[in-house]
């Protein structure tokens, strides 16, 4: 059984008018510094299972990563965020998809309208079968920051609220990089962002000294 406070009705609602939730501190100092440790040790590998990398070095990460160290796996039934899920989604889940992502900082040359990825949203076998009229809230994926990502242009996941409901592509002004309302949070280390299928979102500008590290499990439908 799991023992977690439930969502309150506010969060219920942000979630369904916003299309992402931001549960802090999900992870203590302890649990963040051993999936740090268990992400590197995996960066630092020559493991090409499930192996995911950008040409340029910017990116690097594995998918289906739960299932490469204990620590990963761990969090399928976080005591505090897979009730959320139940929640937010239902009870007849499964585990879709977990991806660590280590993304370094872009090169000084890339201009501040540079996104990695871009605007997108997931399930995108679905898409092409629903397309955006149609398509339903269909996963959830939880995102654990690893990172210090409280202040800007440090490799964030941005999000579009509200952009869940949009039955087109946003429209993004003639000249700029992301819609009207984009938003980059601002988040600590432990804290965990929550976002469904439909919310689009893309890979802010990373313009720090650091590694962005994160770890991301979607839940879907068993179904």
């Amino acid at each position: 059984m799991l023992n977690a406070p439930p969502l309150t009705a506010a969060d219920i609602e942000h979630f369904d008018t916003q299309g992402y939730l931001i549960i802090r501190q999900a992870l203590d100092g302890n649990r963040v510094g051993e999936l740090l440790e268990a992400g590197d040790r995996l960066v630092a590998s020559d493991l090409r299972t499930g192996r995911q990398q950008a040409g340029d070095g910017r990116y690097d990460g594995f998918r289906n990563t739960i299932a490469l160290d204990s620590h990963f796996t761990d969090l399928i039934d976080h005591p505090v965020i897979l009730p959320a899920v139940v929640q937010l989604l239902g009870a007849d889940l499964h585990v879709m998809t977990s991806h660590l992502i280590h993304k370094r900082p872009d090169p000084a040359e890339l201009p501040d309208t540079s996104r990695l990825p871009g605007w997108h949203r997931d399930y995108a076998i679905a898409m092409r079968t629903l397309g955006h009229v149609a398509i339903p809230r269909l996963l959830v994926k939880c995102a654990f920051y690893l990172t210090d990502l409280t202040e800007s242009q440090r490799g964030a996941t941005m999000v579009l609220p509200g952009s869940h409901l949009l039955t087109g592509q946003p429209e993004i002004p003639a000249g700029a990089s992301d819609p009207v309302g984009a938003l980059e949070p601002s988040l600590q280390p432990g804290d965990c962002l929550i976002f469904e299928n439909r919310t689009f979102h893309a890979g802010a500008l990373h313009r720090g000294a650091d590694t962005r590290k994160a770890i991301m499990v979607g839940f879907g439908h068993r179904w």
